[in-house]
């Protein structure tokens, strides 16, 4: 962030778990108007964040991975229009070891 990158301000996301909190993620809004989210998940996952621009209804979301030589887009994300004319991004569920 103070070098002038991409990155506008950060949120972390917690999860309680049995009145304790652990470290979910973290939320970047960017500057750009897109936001990041990074997750605390297991290493070995082919990719450490996932990028959504501004409008769901565009299909430009990505997962995408910093590497030694830049930033890469690993898998493109497209969001699903559903019948209520909102957009669903993304879900996923993760298995906590408590």
């Amino acid at each position: 962030m103070s070098g002038g990158g991409p990155l506008g301000k950060v949120m972390p996301l917690y999860l309680e778990i049995n009145g304790s909190y652990r470290i979910f993620g973290a939320l970047t809004l960017n500057k750009s108007g897109s936001y990041s989210f990074f997750p605390e998940l297991a290493d070995g996952l082919p990719f450490d964040h996932i990028t959504f621009v501004n409008d769901l209804s565009k299909d430009n979301h990505h997962y995408r991975k910093v590497t030694a030589t830049g930033r890469e887009k690993v898998l493109p994300l497209h969001a699903e229009h559903l019948s209520n004319a909102m957009y669903h991004g993304l879900s996923f569920a993760c298995l906590l070891q408590c």
